[in-house]
C-alpha cells in the first residue's frame, strides 16, 4: 500500500491494522472525497490541524501520528455525485462556502441525503423539526447548524429568526415568510413546503421546499446555497 506512509512505530501488527482500517473508513465518509489519498505522518510535539468544513480541527492518532485527507484530482467527464453540484473538488478545499439548506423535516430525515449533507460547510434548517430527536439528528450530521423555530416546534430552544453574514452578503432566516421583507439581501424561509426563488421589493426570497413532507404536488428536496469568494451567490434545488 504505497499510498499509506507509516513510521517504524506503526509496523507492529495491531497498530498498523487499526490505522489501515481507519484510513479505509475515512475514505468513505464523504462522496466528494472518495478516491482521495490518505497521508500518514509524524508530528513532533504538536497536533496537526486538519481542514474540515471550512474550519480546522485536530486529528491525532496513537503514537503521535496524524491522518490527513488529500483531495482527489478531477476526472474529466466524470459524473457528479447525486445531490451535489458538479465541480472538481469540495468547497472546503477552496475559497467558496457551500451551505445545505433544508426545511420542514416534520420528524423525517431521509438517510439518502446524509452523505451529501456531510459535505456541506454548514447546514441551515428553516424550521419545523417537530421534535427534539430530529433536531439532534440534524446536528449529528457533522457540519455546523444554523436553525430557526417553526410553527410546529416547541421546547427546542431555537430563535424565531437569524440574521447571518457570509462572504459579505446578508441572509435572514425565518420559518414563515413575512409580508414585509427585512433589511437583508436574501430571505430564506420554509413553511409552504414548496420551493421558491423570487425577488420581493429588492430582497431575494428562497425556499428549499420540504425534505420530509411533500405538499401541493411539490416533491421532497433541499437546496445548495453557494457563496463564492467574490460574493456571488448561487442557489440550486435538489430533488430527492
Amino acid at each position: 500500500m504505497s499510498w499509506l506512509r507509516y513510521s517504524p512505530a506503526l509496523r507492529s501488527g495491531k497498530i498498523r491494522t487499526l490505522v489501515i482500517n481507519f484510513a479505509h473508513a475515512a475514505a468513505n465518509l464523504c462522496p466528494y472525497r472518495r478516491g482521495g489519498l490518505l497521508r500518514l505522518g509524524a508530528v513532533a510535539g504538536a497536533d496537526l490541524k486538519v481542514r474540515r468544513s471550512g474550519r480546522f480541527e485536530n486529528r491525532m492518532l496513537p503514537s503521535g501520528h496524524f491522518l490527513q485527507k488529500i483531495p482527489p484530482k478531477a476526472s474529466p467527464g466524470a459524473p457528479a455525485t447525486r445531490g451535489l453540484p458538479a465541480r472538481s473538488r469540495p468547497a472546503r478545499f477552496g475559497g467558496e462556502m457551500r451551505i445545505a439548506v433544508i426545511a420542514d423535516t416534520h420528524g423525517k430525515l431521509p438517510g439518502s441525503v446524509l452523505p451529501a449533507l456531510r459535505c456541506a460547510d454548514e447546514i441551515w434548517h428553516l424550521g419545523d423539526f417537530c421534535d427534539a430527536a430530529t433536531l439532534e439528528a440534524v446536528r449529528r450530521i457533522g457540519p455546523p447548524v444554523e436553525a430557526v423555530l417553526g410553527n410546529n416546534d416547541f421546547g427546542l430552544g431555537l430563535r424565531l429568526t437569524r440574521s447571518l453574514e457570509r462572504g459579505g452578503r446578508t441572509f435572514f432566516l425565518i420559518h414563515i415568510p413575512p409580508a414585509r421583507p427585512p433589511e437583508a439581501e436574501f430571505l430564506l424561509h420554509g413553511h409552504t413546503h414548496v420551493p421558491r426563488d423570487e425577488m420581493v421589493r429588492g430582497v431575494r426570497f428562497l425556499n428549499p421546499g420540504t425534505i420530509g413532507k411533500p405538499n401541493k404536488g411539490a416533491p421532497t428536496g433541499y437546496a445548495w446555497l453557494t457563496v463564492a469568494e467574490d460574493g456571488t451567490v448561487t442557489w440550486e434545488q435538489v430533488r430527492i
